[in-house]
């Protein structure tokens, strides 16, 4: 596992009213070529339940690398779901196998005949190789 990029917001700016452009001064002095802008612009709305006025938003995310404290939460995380889906498999591991050893016909009330019981007996009790299928 090795470090990521983490996308942080370094800018936000909120018109009120519409806005049909946004003055290159407002943005920050400290931009990178990296850097990415979104405008976020909504006309508003008016009905007689609900309303909003019309806005235009100005952000600015920067891709860093994630620091060692995030990394190792973030590894610790993955960690543990590990763990949990481990656990979770062995446990559907143990009810699959409780129902194919008491066996599946017998189960559902269902009466075997003698040459269905022998049958079930010999191909139960058969080992497969999954690599080799």
């Amino acid at each position: 596992m090795k470090k990521e990029l983490v996308q942080e917001e370094i800018f936000k700016k909120s018109y009120e009213g519409s806005q049909s452009g946004i003055p290159f001064g407002d943005l920050p002095k400290d931009l990178l070529p990296t850097d990415k802008i979104f405008i976020e612009y909504d006309e508003g709305f008016y009905s007689e339940n609900n309303s909003w006025d019309p806005y235009t938003r100005l952000h600015v995310f920067r891709n860093r690398e994630e620091t060692d404290a995030e990394f190792e939460e973030r590894k610790a995380w993955w960690d543990e779901k590990k763990e949990v889906s481990r656990k979770n498999r062995y446990k559907d591991y143990l009810k699959l196998k409780q129902e194919f050893e008491e066996g599946l016909l017998t189960r559902g009330r269902y009466i075997m005949t003698e040459e269905e019981k022998e049958k079930f007996e010999r191909y139960s009790n058969e080992k497969f190789d999954i690599d080799n299928e």
